[in-house]
């Protein structure tokens, strides 16, 4: 593939993923009194799928359309207030993953052969760093309610789907490295 082309590739993909994301975050499946949604694992996929800087710039370029107005946030909320609410922390815990978890999947993928396991390992840690955002995020919002609060109420009732969240991210970025591999 030439230079223009992949980045071209890159372009169309890392819009296609910012999109991917927005879509997931309507998706809520109700359970209970919790609402779930998919952006996680379009997150995940696109830090597994793009390269650092695409997937980087695709998961910011979400948050910005959100920031801007355009109701990508779940719940189809946007702007500033959805961010500064109780859970907003946790829509820019995204950022962070993504840099963490981009760079450190195309370095190990040189080195890992077993990749659904370096995926999920990857993903895990990248969702760690989701709830050490929005936890924080929490705490500071809500200081009064104090951080077994944020814990009990905005992470532990979340870590069963999160889980099967990170397991279908995974099996989708092996599935999309093997078929990349026989379009290139």
């Amino acid at each position: 593939m030439t230079n223009v082309r992949k980045r071209l590739f890159c372009l169309a993909s890392a819009a296609l993923c910012t999109a991917l994301i927005a879509v997931c975050s309507y998706i809520s499946i109700p359970v209970g009194n919790l609402y779930f949604t998919l952006q996680l694992a379009a997150v995940l996929f696109t830090a597994g799928f793009l390269p650092p800087a695409w997937a980087i710039g695709s998961v910011a370029s979400y948050i910005l359309l959100g920031l801007i107005g355009v109701p990508v946030f779940a719940g189809f909320k946007s702007g500033f207030g959805a961010i500064a609410g109780p859970t907003g922390v946790f829509i820019l815990g995204f950022l962070p993953a993504v840099a963490f978890a981009a760079p450190a999947l195309y370095y190990l993928k040189k080195r890992i052969s077993r990749r659904f396991l370096l995926y999920t390992a990857v993903f895990a840690g990248a969702t760690l760093i989701v709830y050490i955002c929005g936890t924080v995020g929490l705490c500071i919002y809500m200081p009064d309610k104090g951080l077994s609060f944020a814990l009990t109420t905005a992470v532990l009732p979340y870590t069963g789907f999160d889980l099967v969240k990170i397991l279908v991210a995974a099996f989708l970025c092996v599935r999309a490295e093997k078929i990349s591999r026989g379009i290139s």
